[in-house]
């Protein structure tokens, strides 16, 4: 993650102050009273606001990784897919067969994990899915682990 994103992230204002905000609804907690937002009445503590901003920093810099490797996900599945007809067309002996297969396999697995990557979103609060370095490609993530899914179906349960 960059230093600039990761300064949005916790508040870093331009004369480099580093203020709290509701994790709840945002809101700039400098001058609040001490112990609950005055915009929502959420409890607050500035102990408890770094933990909770610390952890999602890392959360956001591992979502933003994964959501890198979504694209990669399609490439693994497609590599798949060429491999699994490949085996088809060509059996040499079953070998082709079971190569194209087990390649098919691999490449379904690897497909799936990279495009579950996406679904990973979920996992940050509303205020900070605005911090992504990029739109999440949900349903490009969503599509690859299918993809992946089938491969592993077809390479598993297909007679060819």
């Amino acid at each position: 993650m960059e230093t600039r994103d990761l300064d949005r992230l916790v508040g870093h204002h331009p004369a480099n102050e580093t203020y709290p905000f509701c994790l709840n609804c945002g809101y700039d907690l400098r001058g609040a009273p001490r112990g609950r937002c005055s915009e929502c009445g959420a409890p607050f503590s500035f102990e408890e606001w770094r933990q909770e901003v610390d952890r999602i920093s890392t959360v956001l810099s591992s979502v933003d990784d994964a959501l890198r490797l979504v694209p990669l996900g399609w490439v693994v599945a497609m590599a798949g897919a060429v491999a699994r007809v490949l085996g088809i067309i060509f059996p040499l002996y079953e070998v082709g067969t079971w190569a194209g297969r087990l390649a098919a396999l691999l490449c379904g697995i690897a497909a799936t994990f990279l495009g579950a990557g996406a679904l990973r979103v979920r996992e940050l609060p509303a205020w900070a899915r605005p911090r992504l370095a990029s739109k999440p490609p949900v349903l490009e993530g969503v599509v690859g682990a299918l993809l992946g899914i089938g491969l592993v179906a077809t390479s598993i349960v297909s007679p060819w």
